[in-house]
């Protein structure tokens, strides 16, 4: 009898040492979702030296300068629901005073699985004109924009309403879409839309293809059918592995009826190409990479191009810090005499871009 009780006493303590265990773990299946949110962002500017420049007063011209100061704040509310805001300073926009200007680049609403395998943006969200894919295969963005962006044909971010997903499980194939208001990050001052919409497919893990349209409209002239609308194709397409990536980026724009004028019915095509490569030399330490760009103002005019070559190294002393020595050669030629005088830009830079977390 006294064993029995000896040991039925001995289960039960037993089970009395495990129950906060089981509690415990209970709790953790069970706990609600906490808000958070977080803080972060990257800078990035170079040492330059203008050694040749088509503009006589940028001759000899040499600053350190800083070309992009990004900080986010990331908020999550539940699994569902997340927003982002951040703030940006180019080194382009200034005060009163002169000193760098800070705007606002983005500030959304994220809805996820809202549709499956998607999320609902609304707000200022990134549009998918190069953010979506080419900037990111790109890569350095830090040295210089995608030819797109380069030349002003586009905007990073806008207001609006965007969807962003995969049309299957594996992310082989994925999707942008999005209605503007087509000024950027400024408000509204017509009625008329931007219509985006982006589609990036990958055959396999090394290769991406992606397909982009977009379409601006605008007002009609007085007394007349003709509107002064935008419309671009780009093509992208990359093989990337973790040391290598070989990419080309091509675009034409329409600018239908562009002149200044009512009268003036001439469209502007602007077109342009970007081959680019850079990989690894020294694992986690030292990488290389190199682009050429050729951009036509106005397929149409054929009077005129320019040609940039990029080639440089990226030195990593620290993963989130890189120092990166470069050169930028642009040239101009074509039948316009004025544009084919131009002297050659070429600028010596060390770059050097931060990332904080």
């Amino acid at each position: 009898m006294a064993q029995r009780i000896r040991f039925a006493a001995t289960v039960m303590l037993f089970s009395l040492l495990q129950l906060p265990a089981f509690v415990w773990a209970d709790e953790v299946s069970i706990a609600p979702f906490e808000p958070k949110g977080k803080v972060s962002g990257y800078a990035f500017g170079d040492w330059f030296y203008n050694m040749k420049n088509s503009d006589s007063t940028k001759r000899d011209l040499n600053a350190i300068q800083f070309r992009r100061i990004y900080l986010y704040y990331d908020y999550d509310w539940s699994e569902a629901f997340a927003a982002q805001f951040l703030l940006e300073a180019d080194g382009k926009d200034t005060t009163n005073s002169g000193k760098l200007g800070v705007f606002v680049k983005a500030a959304y609403l994220e809805w996820k699985e809202l549709v499956p395998k998607a999320s609902l943006y609304i707000g200022m969200s990134a549009t998918p004109t190069w953010s979506t894919n080419s900037e990111k295969v790109w890569t350095y963005r830090s040295i210089e924009k995608t030819i797109i962006d380069l030349h002003g044909l586009g905007s990073a971010s806008d207001l609006g309403i965007g969807l962003k997903g995969k049309f299957d499980s594996a992310g082989r194939g994925l999707y942008h879409i999005m209605l503007g208001n087509g000024r950027g990050q400024k408000p509204e001052d017509n009625k008329y839309k931007k219509i985006y919409g982006d589609v990036i497919f990958k055959p396999t893990k090394d290769v991406s293809l992606e397909a982009y349209a977009d379409y601006e409209g605008a007002s009609k002239y007085a007394g007349s059918d003709r509107r002064k609308d935008v419309f671009t194709l780009k093509g992208c397409g990359a093989y990337q592995t973790p040391d290598l990536t070989i990419g080309v980026e091509a675009f034409r724009q329409t600018k239908n009826n562009a002149g200044i004028v009512d009268t003036d019915t001439a469209n502007v095509v602007p077109t342009g190409i970007a081959l680019f490569v850079h990989g690894t030399l020294m694992k986690d330490k030292l990488r290389g990479f190199a682009r050429f760009d050729i951009f036509d103002p106005d397929a149409n005019a054929d009077d005129a191009t320019e040609r940039l070559l990029i080639a440089g190294f990226d030195y990593m002393p620290n993963k989130n810090i890189h120092v990166m020595p470069n050169i930028l050669i642009n040239d101009y030629f074509g039948d316009d005499l004025e544009y084919d005088r131009k002297e050659s830009d070429i600028t010596a830079r060390v770059t050097f871009y931060y990332i904080y977390k």
